[in-house]
């Protein structure tokens, strides 16, 4: 099991989910939630490209959907990675979300890389998740 070194668990579920569980600990939670190559990978995208936000609700923001998101939440699609915890949206503080998939898209098969199966395009934060690829070789680019 993975723990990130860069996002806590407030991070990357929503309110009422962290408050039903906290009580068994965070490390249940990024268990039974997370695919570990998630969590690994965002770890490697914050040491490469700096700081990120994912849900922002504990400080007071409006986000808590960026993780993990469960059945009954009503964004994004039914079978959206986010629910099998396979995705996260971040918004990077240092650089564009677009810089960060052109360095992504250009360097797919290094080993930082090799994880990512799906990216999503022309939006203003950098949606990862870590599908299986179509094509072994190549990420899954999509559009909103």
């Amino acid at each position: 099991m993975y723990i990130p070194q860069h996002f806590a668990i407030r991070e990357l579920v929503p309110k009422d989910l962290h408050a039903k569980y906290k009580s068994r600990g965070f490390a249940f939670m990024f268990q039974v939630l997370f695919d570990n190559r998630l969590l690994e990978l965002i770890d490697r995208i914050r040491d490469k490209f700096g700081p990120m936000t994912a849900n922002d609700w504990s400080w007071g923001g409006t986000n808590q959907y960026r993780g993990f998101r469960p059945p009954e939440c009503s964004v994004g699609a039914k079978l959206s990675q986010h629910r099998f915890g396979r995705a996260v949206d971040l918004i990077p503080k240092d650089c564009t979300s677009s810089q960060i998939r052109k360095e992504i898209i250009a360097n797919q098969n290094s080993s930082d890389w090799k994880d990512i199966g799906g990216l999503e395009m022309d939006i203003s934060w950098l949606h990862v998740d870590v599908r299986s690829r179509t094509d072994s070789n190549k990420i899954n680019l999509f559009y909103p």
